[in-house]
């Protein structure tokens, strides 16, 4: 090739060319969303409202849509025993809930449970909406739209006051149960990792992602103890709205 001339061919290496094993594919159905989803962590909020009675309910599809203006959205089944309320309700309250919370969080995706009885501790906070006591964060909303989605809506609504400075760490969902989430490994024993390895050189990026994962992920039964596992721990997760 003459010293004019560039060869602009790139090299595969072999791990490129390999194409990933995958299951076969199931059709499509409501078992098949619902099984993906158990695999899919999430947080766990509590929604309230206000109408002639106070009502809530447990969910973990809420969402950050906006900073500008601060949007919040969330599903709610039209079969919920809260729905009625939240069907009119001009301002709803978002609750973030901390692992401390997991007997709150199952009173109010339990159907038929006395929501708001003597094991509820809240008080109205503003535009009247009921606010949980001892969460990690929360947000009163005015509701902006409600849009039709099968048997659910999500509604959108719009933050206008709220408190962002409770204690403690999250509660997570997956499975079918609720966890704490939960270190891996001792963050010192980590950390005396991630020291003898800088020492010596740069982590890698799957290096740096493997220990960031054997750190901080959320699972119930996670591995404890002085070595990082080999691998991430795989959190699941399921929808719980009654």
């Amino acid at each position: 090739m003459p010293p004019s001339q560039k060869d602009n061919s790139m090299t595969v290496s072999p791990e490129l060319r390999t194409v990933p094993t995958i299951g076969a594919p199931r059709q499509a159905s409501p078992d098949l969303l619902r099984s993906v989803f158990r695999r899919h962590a999430a947080g766990v909020a509590v929604v309230t409202a206000h109408g002639e009675r106070p009502v809530g309910f447990t969910a973990t599809s809420l969402n950050s849509v906006a900073a500008e203006p601060p949007l919040i959205s969330f599903g709610v089944g039209t079969t919920s025993s809260s729905w009625p309320v939240v069907s009119e309700a001009g301002f709803i309250g978002v609750h973030i809930l901390g692992e401390h919370q997991q007997e709150l969080a199952a009173t109010f995706a339990r159907s038929g449970a006395d929501r708001f009885g003597e094991g509820t501790r809240w008080s109205v906070g503003p535009e009247g909406v009921p606010v949980l006591d001892d969460v990690l964060a929360w947000l009163v909303c005015r509701v902006v739209a409600r849009v039709p989605a099968g048997d659910h809506r999500i509604v959108i609504a719009q933050a206008v006051a709220g408190d962002p400075d409770g204690a403690g760490r999250p509660l997570l969902y997956h499975h079918g149960r609720f966890n704490a989430a939960r270190l891996r490994v001792p963050v010192r024993a980590a950390l005396r990792a991630l020291e003898g390895h800088t020492a010596e050189r740069l982590l890698s990026g799957n290096e740096l992602g493997v220990l960031a994962s054997n750190i901080l992920v959320g699972a119930s039964g996670a591995p404890t103890g002085n070595s990082l596992p080999s691998g991430a721990y795989a959190a699941s997760n399921k929808a719980a709205q009654l």
